[in-house]
């Protein structure tokens, strides 16, 4: 089916089965561009594309943490829609960085963790080898 939705006289292909009408398939072919920029902001702001898991058990609660950011910021934007009609995801993740309470550390407590964090630990040779290369 060949329509022109936009009023530009642009034509654009659309392959369906569905018996709907045009004005009806106009509509879903505009709906494409909304849910394409939610998935642009979600992997940009929230992480949908930083996940850096082995198994679909982990990719699943990922995604489930980015859906439920996602759905966060979408009712925060639309609750403040008429105070603050061009909230963006961005706007909203630097809002809640300045309000949420974080823990204050001290130099002391960072450079102990660090020294943690970087102190090799003694690797144990498996069973079936019997000498570690680094012996």
């Amino acid at each position: 089916m060949v329509i022109s939705c936009d009023g530009t006289g642009a034509i654009k292909y659309s392959l369906t089965n569905d018996q709907a009408s045009a004005v009806q398939l106009c509509y879903r072919q505009h709906q494409r561009y909304w849910i394409e920029r939610a998935i642009q902001e979600a992997k940009s702001e929230v992480g949908m594309a930083q996940y850096q898991v082995r198994g679909w058990q982990g990719w699943h609660q990922n995604m489930a943490m980015v859906t439920m950011a996602m759905l966060f910021v979408t009712q925060q934007k639309l609750i403040n829609r008429d105070c603050a009609p061009l909230l963006s995801t961005h706007d909203v993740i630097e809002l809640l960085s300045f309000y949420l309470p974080s823990k204050q550390r001290s130099e002391k407590e960072i450079f102990h963790q660090l020294l943690q964090r970087h102190t090799p630990v003694p690797r144990q040779c498996p069973k079936r080898h019997r000498r570690c290369i680094n012996d």
